[in-house]
Order: C-alpha cells, then sequence, then structure tokens
C-alpha cells in the first residue's frame, strides 16, 4: 500500500544565521519536514514521495508556505531575515490559495528566497523570469550552494543576488586553486554590490577560521545554533541585536528587444566596416577564453547564415571551457556547434537586426553592439553603428537581454535524469527533475556530510543513469577533463573516450544490467585541450530504493602518475640502473626477435662483444666511483657508434654486447671498429686523465648452421673475443 503524502501536515525549523564577528542574529532558514511518525518525516523521503505521485509543485508549495505561516505565527517581524529555498525548475506559480499568504508575508517578514547554485544554468531565462516574479514581491535573492560547481557563478552577475552562500564544501575542504578561483570571484561580487557573504557547514572552530578566511561575514551551522522551532536557541555567546540581511533591489530596466539603443543612450555610436568590427569581435572571444569555467559569451548574429564554420569552429572550442557559450539569429539550430546552445529568432526581434558579442566573467565584462547602416555604401562594403563598452552594469544589461532567448539545457538534447539520491542529484531537464535536496528541506547531517564528500572529493566522480547519462558530477572530474561540470551533466563520457577504449567502455558499461555489481577499466579520456589523458575507471551500479531508481556510481582516478611509475619500474627492470643501457635479459629478447627476422628474410644478423681493457686498474687506482664514472662514459661512447635499430647491452662487470640487426660480418666489424677507436680516447675522471681500451669478438648468424640460436651467436663472440684478448697479449 502507497501511503500518499500528506501536504497539510508539512511543518519547518528553523536554523539560525548569525553574524561571525558578534554571534548576532542575522536570520533564520526555513528547512521542511514531513509529518511526524510517517515514512515522510524526512524532507528527503518527503519531495522523492511527492515527485513519485506527480504532486511535486504541489508539496514544494506546502514546504514554502509552512515556512512562512510558521514565521507570522512566531511574530518573526521585519528586523530577522528568513530565507526560504526555492528551486526554478518547479513551477514559479504559487496556487491561487496562497496569495493571501504571500502578501501578508512581503508586508510583514524580511524575506529572501535562495536559488541553488546548481540549478541556474539549466534554464537560464526561466530562471530570470522566476527572479523577476520574487523582486516583484519585494524579496530579498540568495544563491546557495555556491562552490559546487563553479562554472554556475558566471550567472551571478545577472542575478544580482543579495546574498551569497558558500557551500559547506568549501569550508570543509582543503583550499586548492579550484576555491581560490570560487572566493575570489564571490570577493569580487561582494565588493562590487555589497552582497552579504554566508558560509554553511561551520561546525568546529576550524571551519569558523575558514568561513572567516574566505571572506564570509554571517555563518550557519551546528556549531552556531541548530534547526529547531521558533524562536530558535542560538548559543550562550550570541550577541544581543538581531540586524537583517541588506536587501538592495536591482534597477529594472524594461527589455526594449534590441540592446543597440539601449547601449546608444549611454554611450555614442560610431561608424566601422564590418572587417574592423570581426577583429573586435575575435578579442572579444578571446578574452572569453582566457576567463575560465566562470564566463558567459553571448552573441546576436542577425541569421544562421553570418555564422561561418570558422566562428562556429572559434565558439565550439570556447564552449569547453566557458560556463555556457550561445548564439541567436533567426534560423538557428538548437546546437549550432558541439557545446553551444542556439538561440532561434523571430524575423521580427529587434535583435535580429544587430550584431552582439558580449564577454562576462567574474573580473572582465565587454560587449559589442552594433546594427547595420541601411544605406548604400561605395564598394557595397557593410558598414555598421556600433558601440565597445567595457562599462560593467552596461555589459550586465546586455547580457541579460540575451540570455532572456536563450533556451534551457534540454534543448541540447540531453536525456532526462532518472530519480537518484538527494546526496547526488544534479539538474535535469525541466519536467523530470531528481529529488531536490533544497526548496524548502534540510537534507540532515549525514545525507549533508555524504553529499560534501561527493563534491570535494579528490578523484573524479559522476552519477550516471544505467544507460551512460551524466546527471551529476564534481568539481575534481571536471578539473580533470578540462571541462566545465555544466558541459558534462546530460551527455555521456564515451563522447569523451578515446575511440579505441569505446567498445569495451561500452561493453563494461552494459554488463553493470545483467548482474555485476562493479567493473573497474583502464581507458584513455580526452580532455578538452586535446591532452590524452589515461584514467582507471571503477563503475559500481546502486540498486533501486524506495526514494531513487537503478543508478551507476563511476571513480575516475587519474592514472598518469601510475603508468609514469609503471614505466619507470619497467625500465628498471629491462635496464642497467648505472649506465641506462638495457640489461642482458632484454638484449636476448631482442636478439632472439632479429634472429627470427632474420631467418624470414635470409639476411644476417651479427653480435659484438666487448671486454674492457685497463679497467680493473680504474678501479684499483682511483676507486670503484671512478670506475663507475668510466662504465657509464663507455656505455655512451658505445651508444654513438651504433646504426640506427642497433642494440647495446651491459651484459655484466666491464663488459658489453651489440646486436647489429642485418649486418654481416664487414658491416659488424666496421661498427667494431668505430667501437675500439671511441673507447680508446682519453677520459678524464676527477681531474686525471684515464685511458681505457676495448677487445671486441664479433660472430655473424649467416656463418653459423642454420636454426642456431641467440645463445650458440653470443658464445661464438665471446670465443672471438678471448682469442683476440689473447692475441694482443
Amino acid at each position: 500500500m502507497v501511503l500518499e503524502v500528506d501536504a497539510r501536515a508539512v511543518r519547518s525549523v528553523y536554523q539560525p544565521l548569525v553574524r561571525l564577528d558578534t554571534r548576532a542574529l542575522v536570520g533564520v532558514e526555513a528547512l521542511a519536514r514531513g509529518a511526524a511518525g510517517t515514512p515522510h518525516a524526512s524532507p528527503v523521503a518527503l519531495l522523492a514521495a511527492a515527485r513519485r505521485q506527480g504532486r511535486l509543485d504541489e508539496v514544494e508549495w506546502a514546504c514554502r508556505a509552512a515556512a512562512l505561516r510558521g514565521a507570522l505565527d512566531a511574530g518573526l517581524g521585519p528586523r530577522t531575515t528568513l530565507l526560504v529555498n526555492l528551486e526554478p525548475e518547479v513551477s514559479g506559480r504559487p496556487p491561487r490559495g496562497l496569495w493571501p499568504l504571500l502578501v501578508r508575508a512581503a508586508d510583514e517578514l524580511h524575506v529572501v528566497v535562495e536559488l541553488t547554485e546548481r540549478s541556474l544554468l539549466w534554464q537560464p531565462a526561466r530562471l530570470l523570469r522566476v527572479v523577476a516574479w520574487v523582486r516583484r514581491m519585494g524579496w530579498g535573492l540568495a544563491v546557495d550552494d555556491v562552490g559546487v560547481d563553479p562554472a554556475s557563478l558566471a550567472l551571478v552577475p545577472l542575478l544580482r543576488p543579495d546574498v551569497v552562500k558558500l557551500d559547506m564544501g568549501l569550508v570543509h575542504g582543503r583550499p586548492d586553486a579550484a576555491v581560490a578561483q570560487v572566493v575570489t570571484a564571490v570577493s569580487a561580487y561582494a565588493e562590487r554590490t555589497g552582497a552579504t557573504v554566508v558560509a554553511e557547514g561551520i561546525e568546529t572552530p576550524e571551519h569558523l577560521a575558514t568561513a572567516l578566511g574566505m571572506g564570509a561575514t554571517v555563518g550557519q551551522g551546528w556549531m552556531l545554533g541548530r534547526p529547531g522551532p521558533l524562536p530558535v536557541a542560538l548559543p550562550a555567546s550570541a550577541g544581543p541585536a538581531p540586524a537583517p540581511v541588506r536587501v538592495t533591489a536591482p534597477p529594472r530596466h524594461a527589455d526594449p528587444g534590441g540592446v543597440v539603443d539601449v547601449v546608444a543612450a549611454v554611450l555614442p555610436l560610431q561608424r566601422a566596416p564590418r572587417p574592423l568590427l570581426q577583429v573586435m569581435s575575435r578579442y572579444l572571444e578571446h578574452q572569453a577564453l582566457s576567463c575560465g569555467p566562470m564566463t558567459l559569451l553571448l552573441s546576436a548574429v542577425q541569421d544562421v547564415r553570418h555564422l561561418t564554420p570558422a566562428t562556429a569552429a572559434r565558439y565550439q572550442h570556447a564552449a569547453s571551457s566557458a560556463a555556457l557559450v550561445a548564439v541567436l539569429g533567426t534560423g538557428m539550430p538548437v546546437e549550432p556547434a558541439e557545446g553551444v546552445r542556439g538561440g532561434l529568432l523571430r524575423p521580427t526581434d529587434p535583435l535580429a537586426e544587430e550584431w552582439v558579442v558580449t564577454v562576462v566573467a567574474p573580473h572582465f565584462a565587454g560587449a559589442l553592439v552594433a546594427r547595420e547602416v541601411r544605406e548604400a555604401v561605395p564598394g557595397g562594403e557593410r558598414r555598421f553603428d556600433y558601440v565597445l563598452t567595457y562599462d560593467r552594469e552596461l555589459v550586465l544589461r546586455v547580457a541579460a537581454a540575451l540570455v532572456r532567448r536563450v533556451p534551457g539545457g534540454g534543448a541540447l538534447g540531453r536525456t532526462p535524469a532518472p530519480v537518484l539520491p538527494a546526496v547526488v542529484a544534479g539538474p535535469a531537464p525541466e519536467g523530470d527533475l531528481p529529488v531536490p535536496v533544497a526548496g524548502g528541506a534540510d537534507e540532515g547531517t549525514d545525507v549533508a556530510h555524504l553529499r560534501s564528500a561527493f563534491d570535494g572529493a579528490p578523484i573524479g566522480m559522476a552519477v550516471l543513469t544505467t544507460s551512460g547519462v551524466v546527471v551529476r558530477c564534481n568539481a575534481a572530474l571536471a578539473r580533470l577533463l578540462g571541462r566545465p561540470a555544466a558541459q558534462l551533466l546530460g551527455g555521456d563520457l564515451f563522447g569523451v573516450t578515446h575511440e579505441e577504449d569505446r567498445e569495451p567502455a561500452h561493453a563494461a558499461c552494459a554488463s553493470l544490467s545483467t548482474g555485476r555489481t562493479t567493473t573497474t577499466q583502464h581507458v584513455r579520456l580526452l580532455r578538452a585541450d586535446g591532452v590524452v589523458l589515461p584514467v582507471t575507471v571503477t563503475t559500481s551500479r546502486v540498486e533501486a530504493t524506495a526514494d531513487a531508481d537503478v543508478h551507476l556510481v563511476m571513480h575516475v582516478q587519474d592514472a598518469r602518475a601510475q603508468r609514469a611509475l609503471e614505466r619507470e619500474l619497467t625500465h628498471r627492470a629491462l635496464h642497467d640502473t648505472l649506465t641506462g643501457l638495457p640489461h642482458r635479459s632484454l638484449f636476448l629478447d631482442r636478439l632472439e626477435h632479429s634472429l627470427r627476422g632474420a631467418a624470414r628474410s635470409g639476411r644476417s644478423t651479427s653480435v659484438l662483444f666487448v671486454d674492457l681493457d685497463g679497467f680493473k686498474a680504474v678501479n684499483d687506482t682511483h676507486g670503484h666511483h671512478a670506475g663507475d664514472l668510466v662504465l657509464v662514459e663507455v656505455a655512451h661512447r658505445v651508444s654513438a657508434v651504433l646504426r640506427p635499430g642497433d642494440t647495446a647491452a651491459r651484459w655484466g662487470g666491464d663488459e658489453f654486447t651489440v646486436l647489429c640487426e642485418g649486418a654481416d660480418r664487414a658491416q659488424a666489424e666496421g661498427v667494431a671498429h668505430r667501437l675500439r677507436h671511441e673507447i680508446s680516447r682519453p677520459l678524464f675522471v676527477a681531474g686525471t686523465e684515464v685511458v681505457v681500451h676495448a677487445t671486441v669478438g664479433t660472430a655473424c648468424s649467416a656463418e653459423l648452421e642454420a636454426g642456431a640460436d641467440g645463445a650458440t651467436l653470443l658464445r661464438v663472440a665471446d670465443g672471438a673475443m678471448y682469442r683476440a684478448k689473447s692475441a694482443s697479449r
């Protein structure tokens, strides 16, 4: 029997937010709970059941209503900020019966609506509409979970939140370059706008110190106060006076359709031929490439015919590193290049008459806006009235006008996500959402810790559907592949797998549907910069539960260091550590291989056996260290006289062997002559001149019985060397 969710029984608990310097209460965050004593008491179970029953919108709005009603009943008032979660993927239209409550809350409470960072890039146009509704209600705006996917920070300047909440993964994890990138972007935004920076998950004094170091002025976490009914309980050290979060409603600008007139109202237009604007456009595109994963590159090209293959290739390259790359125009397909979102403009849209290139990043903003001059020009050259501006506020207005026309991530043909555990659920197309982990619901400490562990893991991790579609990935995987996390979501990793490894990778994934629970593979992935990356991939099947469908969890570990170590160990096993020449085992293997080839081709293979004369005297006179230096130098000289394809090896002590592939006796004797001459040149060891000589014995396979093996050839060469040594005495 399936127990129906009782939306009327949804209630809220409230967790305090306090100033980190004085511990004064700033606000509370409303966290949803289901009916006590039912399977839906926890927020995860509540929202999972609501989704299965097709009632997610109803229950989400019940969570918000409970948050507002509880605050009003407790007399929270406008001096204490109330944070209420809102998922943009869920319908932004409240039920009619809630309007009186919403109006009363707008009058009597200081409400700040939280949006989760991971949802920002999925439906940017819809997101801006939700934000506009929030602002019309007179409420403030917060962006939650900042740092889970750094690429999502790209939209923060357009949303203009009053509060930026640093994810607990930043506070709990080790600082690295990725953390620094997020913190500096947040600091730059807060400095420009006066936004409040809040740190989540403060549970220890170390977390508090880290939060302060990251620029947070407000925090929440069990060290500062646990969730409970209103009025909230604060630690004994809390300061007295409540101080609400500052809310500054950003200026509202009516969207006139086009953007040239918007900019021209502030800056004068100039006139230039098309080639000059092309150079300016490419300069801005280059800036987008250099600004990192928190960058927006947005363009309008009038009509799809102006998106040349060269331009499409540049935008595809930019999409491999930027958070969002979009091109608008009449006739524009949904994905004009891989990773690039296409926006279809109506011919009547004023923007269809304009040429726009806009780049927004945490530390850069620039826009080129132009409109073609509709008059005859000598020579027929196209000319434009244009403005190139780096005024950040003006650039943001232009960018917002373009983002309102950008389709959602689902337009790129991404596969809808299944219901997954809240700890790993990620963005999904509208209409088929994973279990929310916010939207008025507290994850619970265990779930929050698991999610933090996933996001902050030092190795790449991803959650996939059984068909291999990525529905969540962590920052380590994005860094490993050199691609924004948002670009990986909704796709599969087979597309970035080396073509020679794709078939076994598909087979391994398929095997998890036929009884296997875990597979481990060594494959090569392709980074965005073209580097082929060896990795070890372990994929595990997680069976369905009451709250989640069957899914796969993948661990991707950079294997470059392991492969380098394996190569080093293999080299050491087959090469002499002193001289770097092959050991006798590798030499014998190459000799047998050469003899087999010689037997097939009818050519000869020759071997030289080399013994140093005078080496013992060097050891006795100058010591073994000097002897080692002599052996190293002799090895270099032997290698220098070899022909291409020949192999020299240290046989042992002061003996060396040389394999001359395809050489008859005359050719082998030529190598031996050069070798004796080169070795006999004086050596200088510790400032002292030392002279050693070489005795060389030669053996040629063509002079032996058919089928003679390598050991026989070496024995003959060794005998020839001893005969030559005896003859020289």
